[in-house]
């Protein structure tokens, strides 16, 4: 054995040496794949969170009710306000700020959220230059198309909850669990007594307890999501054929605004081309809350949206399988 040198340390001989170079190397250690079709989504869902105008989104759908909430609370809660045909109190029901929240918002806000969910799902990559990356991987285009479909639905079914879910908090804490009372007007009215005692015409009144209520607004703001569908499918197309999320989103919107400005009501000039608008027809959803819904209209709205949705959707598909790999 060889004695220790002057440091102390005793010096390695050949045999040592030898040994050393026998051992096998360690092998790195191997990473898992991402290949079930459920792990991609919720990879996919997770970088769609990470972004700020997804994340600005959810976050301003979520707040924008206790918003409405303290100015109706600044200006008086008392009064009697309107929803299109429909007169309420907002004091008398924390559910009235659902109400408020949903016609307050279904013709800008709401557009607007559902525009950054279906334009940024592909758009965003293509900014970002991973698209291309994307286009050359084995996976099939199909697959990624609806994939990303999925996650950019499941995101805003995420803002309209939380639309709804800030609503009723916001409302019930501030003005209580109580029965909802609604009365429906076709004319003028005055604002004195609990209701707003109706001067022109008088409607029928609506009244419904809390759990009551709750049921018929998800009914409700199930039928305005599904006119937002035509929205975000439009979106989704821009998505695929323009590399800028904000042509997408602008497309988008502007959709929804050319709808709400050519609605019948509003220019009754244009009443033949308002009919074919993807959302002509969706103010009925306030019927819906009555004691004795009128749902008279509501199908052939559905069906349209199906039919928008439709053909949007497969020239989102068709032009994303024939899209160039260096674009």
């Amino acid at each position: 054995m060889p004695s220790p040198n002057a440091t102390g340390l005793t010096p390695r001989t050949s045999d040592d040496i030898q040994l050393s170079q026998q051992r096998t190397p360690r092998q790195p250690r191997k990473l898992p794949r991402i290949t079930g079709p459920w792990t991609l989504l919720g990879h996919d869902l997770r970088a769609q969170l990470r972004n700020r105008q997804t994340k600005g989104a959810l976050l301003a759908l979520a707040v924008l009710p206790a918003v409405f909430t303290v100015a109706l609370i600044a200006t008086g809660a008392a009064r009697a306000e309107t929803v299109q045909n429909e007169v309420l109190v907002p004091s008398s029901s924390g559910i009235t700020i659902w109400v408020l929240a949903l016609a307050s918002t279904m013709k800008f806000f709401l557009p607007l959220a559902i525009a950054v969910f279906a334009g940024n799902a592909i758009a965003s990559e293509a900014a970002s230059g991973n698209l291309r990356y994307i286009l050359a991987s084995p996976r099939r285009r199909s697959s990624v198309f609806f994939q990303r479909v999925v996650v950019a639905g499941v995101l805003s079914i995420l803002g309209i909850c939380a639309l709804c879910a800030g609503a009723l908090l916001a409302g019930v804490i501030s003005f209580g669990w109580h029965p909802l009372t609604i009365m429906l007007a076709s004319k003028s009215f005055a604002t004195s007594g609990p209701l707003g005692g109706l001067a022109a015409t008088r409607g029928a009144t609506s009244i419904l307890s809390p759990i009551a209520a709750t049921w018929r607004l998800v009914w409700s703001t199930s039928y305005v999501a599904c006119g937002m569908a035509t929205i975000f499918a439009f979106g989704l197309l821009l998505s695929v054929l323009f590399s800028r999320p904000f042509i997408a989103i602008s497309g988008a919107v502007g959709l929804a605004v050319v709808s709400w400005s050519l609605q019948s009501d509003m220019a009754p000039e244009l009443s033949r081309v308002s009919t074919f608008m993807p959302l002509h027809g969706i103010g009925k959803w306030q019927y819906l809350l009555l004691s004795h819904p009128e749902a008279a209209g509501t199908e052939a709205f559905v069906l349209k949206q199906v039919a928008y949705v439709s053909v949007f959707l497969l020239l989102a598909w068709w032009s994303f399988a024939r899209k160039d790999v260096l674009s």
